[in-house]
């Protein structure tokens, strides 16, 4: 196994992109890096290989400005043809949703050094939102689908994961209830019961990086699954507590594919 550390500029020379998408990714925690003392990027292959492996062709800055082509400047028609032309270069939903991760942090990148307006990015979150519902609308299932429903943790305004992993649930061949925002904890465990839910998959975006606040989040959340009898998917790139947990925590959409179908084959 080659140990050796890359810097962002031979990261960048192996993924064939620039050391500036590099080192946006790295900070968006999509490529794994350790810091130096002098609080520089090193990267592993592994981590470079995992990263190419997850992202695909998209990784490619000539790609990500197609996208943000579409994102920024088309329609909500254009916005779902882009979605349908990658998917006919995937092997499913659940890849194209993790190709659109750089995506989304270049998003929001260009908003956070100011070069689009807030109005921009939410202009650009709303029009994606809205392609991937029309992906979820096309997507079949059957009556007597398991139902998972989706949530972010408290405080969390970020529903974008949400409507990712929802495309990825109706592709497996789940029901999907939309909690989204502000779900009170002190409910939850009777709602899940009374809609007989057999999933709760709760994002926690980069947003969300007090690990002190999310503990006990995490213990509700689990408290209310186990109660209702339901599994517990930890998704997003929140700060969730690095413990013991009944929750099965993914970190991209492929690995939320693979869940999803374990859950399915535990029924």
């Amino acid at each position: 196994m080659n140990h050796r550390l890359l810097t962002s500029t031979e990261a960048a020379e192996w993924l064939k992109a620039s050391p500036t998408s590099v080192k946006r990714w790295a900070d968006a925690g999509l490529i794994e890096c350790v810091r130096t003392v002098g609080n520089h990027r090193r990267f592993t292959l592994e981590s470079l290989e995992r990263f190419a492996q997850t992202h695909g062709a998209t990784s490619t800055d000539a790609s990500v400005g197609e996208w943000l082509t579409v994102l920024l400047e088309r329609n909500v028609d254009a916005v779902h043809g882009q979605l349908l032309l990658e998917r006919s270069t995937a092997p499913s939903w659940a890849e194209v949703c993790d190709r659109l991760a750089p995506v989304l942090a270049e998003v929001g990148e260009a908003w956070a050094a100011g070069r689009i307006r807030v109005v921009d990015e939410h202009l650009a979150s709303e029009r994606l939102a809205r392609g991937l519902a029309r992906v979820v609308d096309a997507l079949p299932v059957a009556p007597r689908a398991p139902v998972a429903m989706l949530m972010t943790v408290e405080g969390d305004e970020h529903t974008l994961g949400l409507a990712l992993a929802e495309v990825v649930l109706r592709e497996a061949g789940w029901q999907t209830l939309w909690s989204g925002r502000a779900t009170p904890l002190d409910e939850l465990a009777a709602t899940l019961a009374s809609r007989r839910v057999d999933a709760l998959a709760v994002s926690a975006s980069s947003f969300s990086c007090d690990e002190a606040a999310l503990e006990p989040q995490l213990r509700a959340l689990e408290a209310a699954c186990e109660t209702a009898g339901c599994a517990l998917v930890l998704g997003g790139n929140g700060a969730w507590p690095d413990r013991a947990t009944t929750g099965r925590r993914v970190t991209t959409f492929r690995q939320l594919g693979r869940v999803v179908q374990e859950i399915l084959d535990e029924r």
